[in-house]
């Protein structure tokens, strides 16, 4: 039975986050204080922070006028509003063993440092997981043990082995990749590590869904990485709605909702999921779960090279999720993903570049439905009135 489509994009409303209480808190800090939190609280079987508190901190409560008072700590790391001292970590650590880590991860320090001029140090990734450093590394002059090393250049095999990868430590380095990208200016290579930032975003955001902080990370995301991406045919558009829904699509089959898994069978199932992103089992799901761009119209009017560039995306990713919805197997697009314009010869022009010049003229809304309630028209319009007139 297929889907009713304004149905699923009632269900699926973009979040509203809560503004943070100190605007010059980093989001990675507020993000990576949740993702933590969340992950003691599970290990520990504790469903609030009192319980949480009252375990690590008993000194903390006090009886006055039958009434316990205490400062509520932890209710502050449950909301990313503060970050707990090493020696908080160490004795969390003990009772918790890895979730140390979690809140150390070099991915939320490859984050903040986006922008930064000071490149990042040799320590700084050792501190990744040995199997993604032998994808990232070789040695520079000879094979010899502690040979010096250097970054093996991005491309397409390498994003396939971090992606087969599929954890944080994949994601932190692909988000370094995206700064060498940037400092290098180009536009194409930037755009290429971004998109495979948002489909490992998708891998690893079932990790995130299991503890509601799936909007939150691709908010993160959007932040540093692509609102700062110069998309060649507009400006990064997926909301938290559709992110959401992606995840829940990407990992239907897989159970989507065990969150424990065993390291084999979470292998096997990055096998799978790759297989889908790839369009090795069909060009629905790699289409409709590909990064989506907004038309720049604040430009001004576009010219019919860019709208046809823009139209000619919109239309793959639209009949990908046409085929979700109706629950059909999309194995090769139709021929009404064609637009039938003339293109003039040469590339046209990256609008994402001309977009990042004046962005902050034009503050972002957040709108209530997903983004494939607007742009997700499928078949297109005029092979809609083609159809009418036959």
């Amino acid at each position: 039975m297929a889907l009713d489509f304004a149905y699923a994009m009632q269900i699926f409303r973009n979040e509203q986050l809560p503004e943070p209480k100190n605007p010059n808190r980093h989001p990675a800090d507020v993000l990576r204080v949740k993702y933590w939190f969340h992950e003691v609280a599970k290990a520990l079987n504790c469903s609030a922070a009192y319980q949480l508190e009252k375990l690590f901190e008993p000194e903390h409560f006090r009886r006055q006028n039958q009434r316990t008072s205490y400062p509520n700590k932890w209710g502050r790391y449950a909301a990313g509003d503060n970050t707990p001292q090493l020696k908080l970590l160490q004795m969390v650590e003990a009772r918790a063993p890895g979730t140390q880590r979690e809140l150390q991860h070099p991915l939320w320090h490859f984050l903040k440092r986006q922008g930064s001029t000071r490149p990042l140090t040799s320590n700084d990734m050792s501190k990744l997981d040995p199997n993604v450093q032998t994808i990232v590394f070789k040695p520079l002059h000879n094979a010899h043990f502690g040979a010096p090393r250097c970054w093996v250049p991005f491309s397409r095999q390498v994003a396939n082995k971090l992606l087969r990868h599929g954890d944080l430590d994949a994601l932190a380095a692909l988000v370094v990749y995206w700064g060498i990208a940037k400092s290098q200016g180009s536009a194409k290579e930037i755009e290429y590590v971004a998109t495979a930032i948002y489909r490992m975003l998708l891998v690893v955001g079932v990790l995130f869904y299991h503890r509601k902080l799936h909007a939150e990370l691709l908010m993160l995301f959007t932040t540093v990485i692509f609102d700062h991406t110069p998309w060649a045919v507009g400006r990064f558009g997926i909301d938290t709605a559709t992110f959401h829904f992606s995840i829940l699509v990407l990992h239907s089959s897989f159970e989507p909702n065990r969150e424990v898994m065993s390291s084999q069978a979470w292998k096997a199932k990055l096998i799978k999921i790759n297989n889908l992103l790839s369009g090795k089992m069909g060009f629905d799901i790699k289409f409709a779960l590909e990064p989506f761009c907004l038309p720049t119209w604040e430009l001004g009017p576009p010219t019919r090279q860019d709208w046809t560039a823009w139209e000619q995306q919109r239309r793959y990713w639209a009949w990908g999720w046409h085929c979700i919805f109706h629950q059909k197997i999309g194995k090769f697009p139709p021929m009404e993903v064609a637009v039938d314009y003339p293109v003039q010869q040469g590339n046209p022009c990256c609008q994402g570049e001309a977009w990042l010049l004046i962005k902050d003229r034009f503050p972002k809304s957040n709108p209530s439905s997903a983004v494939i309630f607007e742009y997700g028209q499928w078949p297109p319009t005029e092979f809609i009135s083609e159809r009418f007139l036959s």
